[in-house]
């Protein structure tokens, strides 16, 4: 495999260079040189692998439109436990806060 086609099947997996790199801990540019290469050498090929958890050979499958929906739905509801956790602990805080004030305000 060459780099080039190395490059555009990440490209076709809408998975970014930038983060392939990040990833690897190198920079863009020396992945781009990676990616210049005539062929992959097959442990970069199974680091991009072991990155990307798919095998570069095989194109994704497509998702259709109701089970995005639920993927959206139930990451929605996870962000709204998330929100009502912040808020709870937010409340926690105030009240500790405010305990510890007439801790402070009684022992004087």
């Amino acid at each position: 495999m060459t780099g080039e086609e190395l490059r555009e099947e990440i490209k076709s997996k809408g998975i970014a260079l930038k983060s392939v790199a990040e990833e690897l801990g190198m920079s863009q540019q020396a992945l781009n040189k990676r990616l210049k290469a005539k062929n992959v050498k097959a442990d970069f090929l199974e680091q991009i692998r072991g990155i990307t958890g798919k095998d570069l050979h095989v194109k994704s499958e497509s998702i259709d439109a109701g089970t995005l929906l639920e993927i959206i739905q139930k990451q929605s509801e996870e962000i709204g436990r998330l929100k009502q956790r912040v808020e709870d602990l937010e409340q926690q805080r105030g009240k500790d806060a405010s305990d510890a004030a007439d801790t402070i305000a009684h022992a004087g």
